[in-house]
């Protein structure tokens, strides 16, 4: 089906944005950075979680970053997705804002997205721990000290080639829905950073 076909592409993404070399070939694909976005509100959770995993990988890189912020409504479509119901949606969503807060230019224009603050304050207390640590992460950089921090607003394990990990999957793997239990299929959510 088309779900299983774009589930497909953009886990190929998101396994393409693990290394730096690939996260450039993603930004000087022509309309990849739009799809992406546009991906982010697909019906599937599964394609805006690899959509979302994908866009913070590509968020480390500069170039990158500067493409995703020219794309008219991309921090909208990314705070939107705070919201939702799936909460690994909502943690990559959170991870992404957590990368862009880093870079002074894209903090000031998520703090002019309207609820921002609202939103990332309530999922400070969110089940998901690492919801948690990226809202909290991503407030303490965007309102410094008015809100608790931990330890590090910053991603603890950045080295050389941050990002966040996908488990390299069969496409018969991919085309099983996220908690589908078939054989084969595991999703590995834990960002590199910070583990």
């Amino acid at each position: 089906t088309d779900t299983v076909c774009v589930r497909f592409a953009a886990l190929c993404l998101a396994n393409l944005s693990l290394e730096e070399e690939g996260r450039e070939v993603i930004t000087d694909v022509g309309g990849c950075m739009e799809a992406l976005v546009d991906d982010v509100r697909y019906s599937d959770a599964d394609v805006q979680r690899f959509c979302l995993q994908t866009l913070g990988n590509l968020c480390f890189l500069p170039r990158s970053r500067d493409a995703l912020m020219s794309v008219q409504g991309s921090l909208e479509v990314l705070c939107n997705a705070l919201e939702s119901k799936n909460s690994n949606v909502v943690r990559y969503s959170a991870g992404c804002i957590r990368t862009l807060v880093g870079d002074p230019y894209t903090r000031e224009r998520l703090k002019e997205i309207e609820g921002i603050k609202r939103v990332l304050l309530s999922l400070t207390s969110h089940k998901n721990a690492k919801v948690r640590e990226h809202s909290t992460s991503a407030l303490a950089r965007m309102y410094g000290d008015q809100h608790p921090s931990p330890s590090s607003t910053y991603p603890q394990n950045t080295g050389p080639n941050p990002s966040y990990t996908v488990m390299r999957t069969s496409p018969q793997a991919a085309s099983v829905p996220h908690g589908g239990g078939g054989s084969g299929t595991q999703y590995n959510n834990q960002p590199a950073w910070n583990s």
